[in-house]
C-alpha cells in the first residue's frame, strides 16, 4: 500500500481505513500480531523441549582427551593412616626443689649428652635447712663429749668408793677375827661378838650397795651413749641428704637429646619455681616413634614387624609396625572403631622433632593380575561407575565397577577387558552422552 502524506500535527484522519478493498475495522491488526506471536513463542517451546528431552544426537566431536590402556598389574591395597611424631625417648626436666633459675646453661635447640649440666637452682630453703642442721650436729656432738666426761668422773669416784668400802668390809672382818680370839678367852662378853658380827654384815651390803649402784649407772649409760649416737648419725644422714639434695639443684640431664622446651616460668627472672614444676623438656630427636590409628577391621590384616611407608614433611621413609594397640576406641566423630599402631624409623643419622605430622602407608593386601588403568581425571568428573572404551573414531560409555584405587591406579573389577583402551580425562563436557566422536589424536 503506497505510504500516505505525513499528518500534519493535530490533525484529522477522516478516510476509512481498506485492505484489499475490504474495511478493516480499529484493533483488528494489533489483535492478529499478538496472536502470531504467541503461535510463534508455543512453537519454541514445543520444539526446545523437544530438544531437550528427546534422545540426543549422539554426533559430538571432543578434541584434546587423554587415553589409557587396560594393563595387568599386581595391585597393593593400601590405606593411609595420619599420625604424628613422639620421641621414643623423651625427658621432662623438673625442679628438685623449691627455689629460682640461678643460670640456664643451654637454649631451645641445643643437643645436651646424658649428664650435661642444664640448670642451676637457687634454693635459699634449703641452704637454710642445712645450716641448721650444722649447728644442731655441733651442739649435739658438744653435748656427747660432756656426757663422756662426766661419765669418766663417775666412774673415777664409784671406784674410790668401792676401794673404802672394800677397806671398810676388810677392817670390820679383821676387827671380827680379833674381838673372836678374845672371846675365846674370856677377855671380851660375846655382846661384842655379835657387834663385830653386825659391823661385817653393814661392811658387806654397803659394798654390795655400791656394786649395784655402779651397774645402774653404767646400763644408764650405755643407753643414754646410744641415744646420743644415734641422734648424731641421725642428723648426719640428714647433713648428707641436704648435701645431695643441693647437689641436685645444679641439674643435669637425665638423657641425650635436644632442648624442645623451655618453660617460660624458667625463663622469667625471679620466678619462683614449685617443687617438680617442669624447667625444660628433653627428646631424643633422633630416635623417633609415629603414634597412629588403624580402623579395627584391619587388624587381622597387618602384624608387628611389617614394612610401613611413612611421609614426614615431604620426605619418605621405610617404617615398621612395633606395637599393635589391644583394645579399640570409637574417635570422638564417632567413626569406626580404631586401634592404635606406634610405627618405628630409621632416620639414618638425621632428626625430626616431635609433634610433627606423618602420613603411614600400611599394606593390608595385594591382588596378582588385577586389571588396571591409570589413574586420572575420570575418576571425578563422571559418576564412578562408567567409562568411556574408545572403538576405533569414537569411544562409547560402558558400564564398570571399580575395586582399589591406589595412588596411581585404578582397578577394573567388571566391564573392560585387557588392552581395552579409554578415555582417562575428564568427562565433565560430555558426560551426558552415550558416544562420542575422537577428533584427532589425544
Amino acid at each position: 500500500m503506497p505510504e500516505s502524506e505525513p499528518r500534519q500535527p493535530h490533525e484529522k484522519r477522516t478516510e476509512p481505513i481498506v485492505s484489499g478493498g475490504r474495511v478493516r475495522r480499529p484493533g483488528r491488526g494489533r489483535q492478529i500480531g499478538l496472536t502470531a506471536f504467541v503461535l510463534v513463542v508455543v512453537a519454541g517451546l514445543l520444539g526446545g523441549g523437544y530438544l531437550w528431552f528427546s534422545p540426543r544426537d549422539e554426533t559430538m566431536r571432543i578434541t584434546g582427551y587423554a587415553i589409557g590402556t587396560v594393563d595387568r598389574r599386581t595391585l597393593q591395597d593400601t590405606v593411609e593412616l595420619g599420625g604424628s611424631v613422639t620421641a621414643r625417648h623423651q625427658a621432662t626436666v623438673t625442679a628438685p626443689e623449691p627455689g629460682f633459675i640461678a643460670r640456664l646453661f643451654v637454649s631451645e635447640g641445643d643437643w645436651v649428652e646424658r649428664g650435661e649440666r642444664v640448670a642451676e637452682l637457687d634454693s635459699e630453703s634449703l641452704r637454710d635447712s642445712l645450716a641448721s642442721l650444722e649447728r644442731s650436729i655441733e651442739r649435739s656432738i658438744r653435748e656427747f663429749e660432756r656426757f663422756l666426761l662426766q661419765h669418766e668422773y663417775a666412774t673415777a669416784r664409784h671406784e674410790r668408793q668401792r676401794r673404802a668400802l672394800e677397806a671398810r668390809v676388810d677392817d670390820a672382818v679383821s676387827d671380827l677375827r680379833e674381838t673372836e680370839r678374845l672371846a675365846e678367852t674370856g677377855s671380851v662378853a660375846a655382846v661384842a661378838v655379835r657387834d663385830a658380827r653386825r659391823r661385817v654384815d653393814e661392811a658387806r651390803e654397803a659394798l654390795a650397795g655400791h656394786e649395784m649402784d655402779v651397774a645402774e649407772a653404767v646400763a644408764l649409760h650405755q643407753i643414754s651413749r646410744e641415744n646420743y649416737e644415734d641422734d648424731i648419725a641421725f642428723t648426719r644422714r640428714e647433713i648428707a641428704a641436704l648435701e645431695r639434695r643441693l647437689a641436685a639443684t645444679l641439674i643435669a640431664a637425665p638423657i641425650s637429646g635436644r632442648v624442645v622446651m623451655i618453660s617460660s616460668a624458667a625463663r622469667t627472672s625471679g620466678e619462683l619455681l614449685q617443687q617438680h614444676q617442669t624447667i625444660l623438656t628433653l627428646a631424643d630427636t633422633r630416635d623417633p616413634l609415629v603414634e597412629t590409628e588403624i580402623e579395627e577391621h584391619y587388624v587381622s590384616r597387618i602384624e608387628v614387624g611389617r614394612s610401613v611407608e611413612v611421609e614426614i614433611g615431604g620426605t619418605r621413609f621405610v617404617g615398621t609396625i612395633e606395637r599393635i594397640g589391644q583394645l579399640a576406641s570409637v574417635p570422638g566423630d564417632g567413626g569406626a572403631p580404631v586401634v592404635e599402631i606406634d610405627v618405628g624409623i630409621d632416620l639414618g643419622g638425621g632428626e625430626i622433632l616431635p609433634g610433627s605430622s606423618a602420613l603411614v602407608e600400611v599394606l593390608i593386601g595385594e591382588t596378582q593380575g588385577a586389571l588396571v588403568l591409570p589413574r586420572g581425571p575420570y575418576l571425578t568428573s563422571g559418576n564412578r561407575r562408567s567409562i568411556y572404551r574408545v572403538d576405533g573414531a569414537t569411544a562409547t560409555r560402558v558400564d564398570v565397577e571399580y575395586g582399589t584405587i591406589t595412588a596411581s591406579w585404578v582397578e577394573i573389577r567388571s566391564g573392560l577387558s585387557y588392552q581395552d583402551v579409554v578415555i582417562t580425562s575428564s568427562y565433565a563436557a560430555f558426560v551426558d552422552r552415550q558416544t562420542v566422536i575422537l577428533g584427532g589424536n589425544p
